[in-house]
């Protein structure tokens, strides 16, 4: 291999790294650090209990997520991720598996109306035994949740 074949191949390298770096930025949230930003539905008509109630159905029931906290007004689910989403989301090759945990909060608005806020996390557990805090996700599998939430409005409004 020449010089020159070799300096055009480490800068192909590094343009490739470069891009699939700031890929991946994007993609799970490296530099963004507003909150509510994954995705929302407004409910007409309900309550905070009722709506709470309907997203537990929906994302428990119809998803297979279990629940891990329901306080307040904040319910954090949790469903294994696949092979896949291990291997996008894994920062080492101690990683194991990945949970993927959608946490919906229920915000009261001024006019008694209510948002429901949807915020996607995957949580690293290494083969250790420790779980790593996780990337917070910020478009993939948005028009997924966008269809969960407007179920979980179905249920919950009042018609």
């Amino acid at each position: 291999m020449t010089q020159h074949t070799k300096h055009s191949a480490w800068a192909l390298c590094l343009i490739l790294i470069t891009a699939l770096l700031s890929g991946c930025a994007s993609t799970v949230g490296l530099n963004d650090d507003k909150p509510n930003g994954f995705a929302y539905v407004e409910i007409n008509g309900s309550d905070t209990a009722l709506i709470k109630a309907a997203a537990i159905e929906v994302f428990s029931q119809k998803e297979g997520f279990e629940v891990v906290r329901d306080t307040g007004n904040t319910v954090r689910f949790t469903k294994d991720g696949s092979k896949a989403t291990t291997i996008l989301y894994g920062t080492s090759f101690n990683t194991d598996s990945t949970t993927i945990e959608p946490e919906l909060s229920v915000e009261t608005l001024n006019d008694g109306n209510h948002r429901l806020h949807c915020e996607v996390y995957i949580m690293e557990h290494m083969n250790d035994g420790a779980v790593k805090p996780g990337w917070r996700v910020l478009k993939n599998g948005h028009r997924g949740y966008m269809k969960l939430l407007n179920e979980v409005k179905d249920l919950s409004e009042t018609k």
